[in-house]
């Protein structure tokens, strides 16, 4: 979904994911970008952390987008 940009549909099969396996590191991922592209930036931050916490390779380029939504 996420690819073909039906952001509402990525985030609703990645959340019926993380009901099934609260440590899907992709469903985690996939929520940030989406919640990114939403500009929802805090969801994307708590989504991608866990994704960096399961061990998910985040791209850096997601990280770096998201720098400046960061508190300090």
């Amino acid at each position: 979904h996420l690819m073909k940009g039906e952001v509402e549909e990525s985030i609703e099969a990645s959340l019926q994911a993380i009901k099934i396996d609260p440590d899907f590191p992709i469903a985690h991922n996939n929520l940030g970008i989406a919640y990114m592209e939403k500009g929802d930036f805090a969801a994307a931050i708590e989504h991608i952390d866990r994704a960096l916490e399961l061990g998910y390779a985040v791209a850096p380029q997601i990280l770096d987008e998201l720098k400046p939504y960061r508190q300090a």
